[in-house]
């Protein structure tokens, strides 16, 4: 968490072609500033400057309360006390992650499962892009159609796109999301959208298999007119931009940027029961 808080300021954080922009951001560590994790000869007056320093370097990062942590380390004057005062800048820490995630969770990522056990951690695009790696999805994830009413039902209108279903082919249905909308980032690296460029900020998370069309607006706060991305016939998952020339009058293609996209609709190709 604290790394990912100093990194924000880091000089390298914005230099988007810098070669070793990965090496300089794993070298980046915080102090040890609770006793206990310092070292075994250091006294309390060298942990509290540690402390000392650590504030200094997060000063207005923003959401971060720490004028807490500075006044209990103000009078700090034994292990137990500046101990008492690392964990006020731990509650700090969390609680600011926390409404961080809820109020822009963009600049949050998400890593691991919301039932096995998961982390938030603050991040940017780079963070997030070392940080998580979505796997290919499994075999059979929509079929039959029913479980893609399983899997959004509660948070989408389904709908079949098609007015008779042609037995041995797939059925196109239409996912429209209602007030929790899919939020994504995408790393605008190429002439199309590749979902293993793709992570998932915050919302329902949709479902890979079979998706074939998605509805979108360029971040949360965009009330143009939605884009449309179509599928392409790349083995690997991605999407066109459609038609290229609306999306370039929103965003340069290939500036190696990172955008937000919150999806309003998702088309599926799905199976019909018992095929």
């Amino acid at each position: 968490m604290l790394k990912a808080l100093l990194w924000e300021r880091a000089p390298a954080a914005g230099a988007a072609g810098h070669p070793y922009r990965e090496e300089v951001f794993r070298a980046y560590a915080a102090p040890a500033y609770r006793p206990a994790a310092g070292r075994s000869r250091s006294t309390w007056a060298e942990t509290s400057t540690r402390l000392d320093l650590l504030l200094r370097a997060l000063d207005g990062v923003e959401g971060f309360d720490l004028e807490p942590t500075r006044e209990a380390l103000a009078t700090a004057a034994s292990d137990s006390e500046v101990d008492r005062a690392g964990s006020v800048l731990d509650a700090a820490l969390v609680a600011g992650t926390a409404r961080r995630y809820l109020d822009a969770p963009e600049t949050c990522v998400f890593i691991g499962d919301p039932d096995k056990g998961y982390t938030i951690l603050p991040a940017d695009g780079f963070i997030r892009k070392l940080g998580v790696r979505e796997g290919p999805p499994s075999r059979g994830q929509l079929f039959p159609k029913a479980s893609l009413r399983d899997r959004l039902g509660s948070v989408a209108e389904i709908r079949s796109l098609e007015l008779l279903a042609v037995p041995g082919r797939p059925q196109r249905l239409e996912a429209a999301f209602r007030e929790a909308t899919p939020l994504y980032e995408f790393d605008n690296v190429d002439e199309m959208l590749w979902w293993k460029h793709c992570r998932h900020l915050s919302g329902p998370v949709l479902p890979i298999e079979g998706l074939q069309e998605l509805n979108v607006r360029l971040g949360p706060g965009d009330d143009s007119p939605p884009l449309k991305l179509v599928r392409s016939r790349h083995r690997t998952l991605s999407f066109r931009f459609d038609p290229p020339d609306t999306w370039r009058l929103r965003l340069p293609t290939r500036d190696g940027k990172t955008y937000p996209i919150r999806v309003l609709r998702a088309s599926y190709d799905v199976l019909p029961a018992g095929q």
